[in-house]
C-alpha cells in the first residue's frame, strides 16, 4: 500500500532505474467489471500473483489530471487496475486507470523471506 508522497517519491526513483514506463500498483476497483471506487488490494499470501485479497480504502492518492477516466472503456472492459508512471518525467508518481491485461512491470511488497525482490506481473 502507498500511504505516503515519500513512498511515491522513493517508487519513482527506483522504478525509473529499471525503464519501466508504467508499473502496476495494488490497487484497483472493488468490483473490476462496474465503474466501483478504487480499493488497495494486498495479497493474504507473500508475493505477487495471489488470488486471496484484502482489501483497504485509499487513504492516499495521487491520480493525474482527470484521471481516472476509463479511457479504454468497453462494453466488457473497465480500466480497474492502477498504474503509476515512473521514471524522470514530470508525470513520475502520477497514478492512471488502465486495462488490468496489459503488460507491465509491477511493485510488490515482499517478506524477508521471499526468494527473489525482482518479481513481474504479466
Amino acid at each position: 500500500m502507498i500511504v505516503s508522497l515519500v513512498t511515491m517519491v522513493l517508487l519513482g526513483c527506483a522504478t525509473g532505474a529499471r525503464k519501466c514506463e508504467l508499473v502496476w500498483l495494488a490497487g484497483s476497483r472493488v468490483e473490476p467489471s462496474s465503474l466501483s471506487p478504487f480499493v488497495w488490494k494486498v495479497p493474504q499470501t507473500t508475493g505477487c500473483g495471489c488470488d486471496n485479497y484484502t482489501t483497504f480504502l485509499m487513504d492516499f492518492t495521487n491520480w493525474a489530471s482527470e484521471q481516472p477516466d476509463n479511457s479504454g472503456d468497453t462494453t466488457d472492459v473497465h480500466e480497474a487496475c492502477v498504474a503509476m508512471a515512473s521514471g524522470n518525467s514530470l508525470t513520475s508518481g502520477a497514478w492512471y486507470d488502465a486495462n488490468c491485461n496489459q503488460r507491465m512491470c509491477a511493485i510488490c511488497e515482499l517478506n524477508d523471506d521471499d526468494e527473489s525482490p525482482d518479481h513481474e506481473h504479466h
